[in-house]
């Protein structure tokens, strides 16, 4: 990462009140530190770079859109090649039990480990449901299968 002098010497908070805007909707100043904040980022600085100044309500997508169009779209695509690349496969599962510490939300996870046929080891996460409560493996979501997807398993 650039030290904040080189930012500013190539305009990185040249905006009039940039400093303001990244706490406007109070989230954590780390996320531009993430991969896919970065990447999503580098995207529409090239479609800038490419096609001049565009009005940002015509290149991002509503929440809404999100979820009930562009997601659903690729959970059917990767569940489609998650299902082709254990075709015929051995597949081993584990679990695991944490709880977020901010939130203090309990979860568990069902993940799919695998060689695929170019001898890849794969994992995939394949759910992740909040427990009920925190508390013991007694409450474990895992007794109720319908809440894991099954059809890796048939």
């Amino acid at each position: 990462m650039l030290p904040l002098e080189s930012l500013e010497k190539v305009g990185a908070f040249a905006p009039t009140g940039s400093k303001n805007k990244l706490s406007l909707d109070l989230h954590p100043l780390s996320v531009t530190e993430g991969r896919g904040f970065r990447e999503y980022a580098q995207e529409l600085i090239n479609v800038g770079a490419e096609f001049g100044t565009q009005s940002f309500l015509d290149l991002v997508v509503s929440r809404k859109c999100l979820s009930t169009r562009v997601m659903i779209e690729e959970y059917d695509k990767l569940k489609k090649q998650i299902m082709a690349d254990v075709a015929d496969q051995n597949v081993a599962f584990t679990t695991d039990m944490w709880t977020d510490e901010h939130t203090q939300r309990s979860f568990i996870s069902l993940s799919a480990h695998y060689i695929n046929n170019k001898f890849e080891l794969k994992v995939s996460l394949l759910g992740e449901p909040e427990m009920p409560e925190p508390g013991t493996a007694a409450q474990c979501p895992c007794r109720d299968a319908a809440r894991f997807p099954t059809t890796l398993c048939r």
